[in-house]
């Protein structure tokens, strides 16, 4: 009884412990807000680098009513599509991670108009006051996103 009892420590004590499953890396409030607000304001410190470098801008300076048009609605799609699968994305996990995928999905998403801007910007000439418009929607659309992702998980 008592062979038995030790057999069974000396087993466990020499047998490797059980791997620790990989915590997760929640996003927190601040590191949504900090994406929030660094990538818009990359993108327009890119922008006056390219407006200042004297680098030809707007080879398709003709199309840019239409493109204002398509990329607006496309942002606003792009804004509204986290907030419409919300609840199916948040059930969704990272096969590696066991993570939510809602809330880097989520902001990548919200972040798209200030891409979606300074592409206008680039091939179609557009204003740097229009892409702050978009660098400020983007802004807002990701704080939005990361308080209320945060608050659910």
């Amino acid at each position: 009884m008592v062979g038995s009892e030790l057999e069974r420590l000396v087993a466990s004590s020499t047998e490797p412990a059980p791997r620790a499953e990989a915590q997760t890396i929640k996003p927190t409030t601040s590191f949504l807000f900090f994406c929030g607000a660094v990538v818009p304001l990359f993108f327009m410190t890119a922008a006056m680098m390219v407006k200042t470098s004297g680098v030809q801008l707007a080879p398709f300076s003709d199309v840019l009513p239409a493109a204002r048009i398509v990329l607006i609605v496309l942002s606003l799609f792009s804004i509204a599509l986290p907030w419409l699968r919300r609840t199916e994305w948040l059930k969704r996990e990272n096969a590696l991670t066991h993570a939510p995928v809602a809330p880097i999905l989520g902001l990548g998403l919200s972040l798209a108009p200030v891409f979606y801007g300074f592409v206008l910007f680039v091939a179609c000439g557009m204003s740097v006051a229009e892409l702050s418009l978009f660098a400020v929607t983007a802004s807002i659309a990701a704080t939005t996103w990361g308080l209320n992702t945060t608050r659910k998980m």
